[in-house]
């Protein structure tokens, strides 16, 4: 979903691992998972089905490391939060384009869609000893930032 380099704000590392295959999945979750303090999952159907979300978020959990993303069905089924695309984040983000061409006279340049819901699963952001208790700043956060 993302191509390496990534840029991070500074003194923050976001490695990022290429998973070839569903089937290379689990070895890669035992080779880097020690070493990493969260866990970033891309929206990603072919590779995060729902046999794949049972592996990563009880592995994950395993090893004390908290995962984030990839959408609300993961948060429902432990994964710690994940920033999404519903049906009114669409018709919003359709709304500004459709907006945008009437006002310029032409489309605006391809992009994200620039509005995103927030899920937090607050049972498993204690379990983690996480306070994500701001969630008016993170959905403000999603809304200046995409």
């Amino acid at each position: 979903a993302w191509a390496p380099p990534l840029s991070m704000p500074r003194g923050r590392l976001l490695e990022a691992v290429l998973v070839p295959r569903p089937d290379r999945l689990a070895p890669l979750l035992r080779r880097y998972l020690p070493d990493w303090d969260a866990l970033l999952l891309p929206d990603d159907e072919a590779l995060f089905g729902p046999g794949a979300a049972k592996l990563v978020l009880l592995t994950s959990y395993r090893q004390r490391v908290p995962v984030f993303g990839p959408g609300a069905d993961f948060v429902h089924a432990g994964s710690v939060a994940s920033a999404y695309l519903d049906l009114s984040d669409l018709a919003r983000a359709a709304l500004e384009r459709l907006e945008a061409r009437r006002r310029d006279g032409e489309w605006p340049a391809q992009g994200f869609a620039g509005h995103y819901s927030l899920a937090v699963n607050d049972h498993v952001a204690r379990a983690y000893d996480l306070n994500l208790v701001e969630r008016a700043r993170l959905q403000r956060i999603l809304e200046t930032s995409p």
